[in-house]
């Protein structure tokens, strides 16, 4: 369990050392969440979302019912599940996504105003890295 205190918000989160920066929220985390406002209104999709710290976020400024988030890794899904629960934002809503499950997502990139997406380089495989793209072409984001 690791706390993260980002911008007079706290989060208290799960987190395992099989996922991304298990320990702290990274400064590249950090860095993209400096660089975007998140106005009430908007609705944001974490592609990529590991234990739910960016979606956790966004839902507690402005609700967990505009925010989506997926991830490949089944352990990273049930830590941001468990994470919203815990956080006080039980309505965000987490999906993993698969090579040929992200169509299944009910967001899409043109519903959301703020699409954050963990580096396509680091998805585990080609097929899966395709679908997104194909995805997000479809999406007309």
């Amino acid at each position: 369990m690791i706390t993260v205190e980002y911008n007079g918000i706290s989060m208290r989160l799960h987190t395992e050392k099989t996922l991304f920066s298990p320990s702290a929220m990274d400064a590249g985390t950090r860095a993209m969440l400096a660089c975007t406002m998140i106005s009430p209104g908007d609705k944001v999709l974490d592609l990529g979302c590991g234990y739910g710290v960016v979606g956790i976020y966004a839902a507690k400024l402005i609700g967990g019912e505009r925010v989506t988030m997926a991830d490949i890794d089944e352990r990273a899904v049930a830590a941001a599940r468990e994470n919203a629960v815990q956080n006080g934002v039980p309505e965000v809503r987490v999906f993993r996504a698969t090579a040929f499950g992200i169509s299944r997502i009910p967001a899409t990139p043109s519903s959301c105003r703020i699409l954050r997406i963990t580096p396509i380089s680091v998805w585990p495989s080609t097929s899966s890295r395709r679908a997104l793209i194909v995805w997000l072409s479809v999406g007309k984001w």
